[in-house]
């Protein structure tokens, strides 16, 4: 399968993506062909008069849609990015999705769902552990949840996604159905 990796902004950038890099080298020793995005390094880099926004202290500005929409063309970002993504051909594109990354990550996941509906988009990182109220607040973009550790999730369900097998028994997901 070709996968897309995603990292969406808000994180540090002081260091690279380590989980997202571990299930990128778990599914390519599986066979698959994965491309990783950082795009939060990417726009950290492109717009170096906002990189006070990266700031813990600024943190909050990412959290609602009308705050990022002061500070980015979010709408112009949005349809860039997922245009990028989708150029590579992705059967599936996951998502490193924390609480101030879970909008942008909603946003980009929608407009990739809205011009392939056929591409699976799975969320895996700290929100997908920590931020999830069972299912009061999952995106309806969302096919996949992965909670705790991805790799080895992501190896299963992607061994499964390439077989057809079912997938709802897998430990560790929340899968819409």
């Amino acid at each position: 399968m070709k996968i897309a990796l995603v990292f969406p902004p808000l994180y540090g950038v002081d260091l690279p993506p380590i989980g997202l890099a571990y299930v990128a080298a778990q599914l390519r020793a599986d066979g698959h062909k994965i491309k990783v995005f950082c795009f939060n390094s990417r726009l950290y880099r492109e717009y170096t008069d906002r990189r006070y926004l990266w700031d813990w202290r600024n943190s909050n500005a990412w959290l609602e849609y009308d705050e990022i929409k002061k500070n980015f063309d979010i709408t112009r970002i949005i349809d860039q990015w997922a245009r990028e993504i989708l150029n590579f051909g992705p059967d599936a594109v996951g998502l490193s999705v924390n609480t101030h990354s879970r909008l942008i990550a909603s946003l980009l996941s929608c407009q990739i769902k809205r011009e392939q509906n056929r591409v699976k988009i799975i969320y895996g990182g700290p929100f997908c552990s920590e931020g999830l109220d069972g299912t009061k607040n999952l995106d309806a973009s969302v096919d996949i949840y992965v909670k705790g550790e991805g790799e080895i999730v992501a190896s299963m369900i992607f061994k499964r996604l390439t077989t057809q097998e079912p997938l709802r028994d897998i430990k560790g997901i929340i899968l819409k159905e």
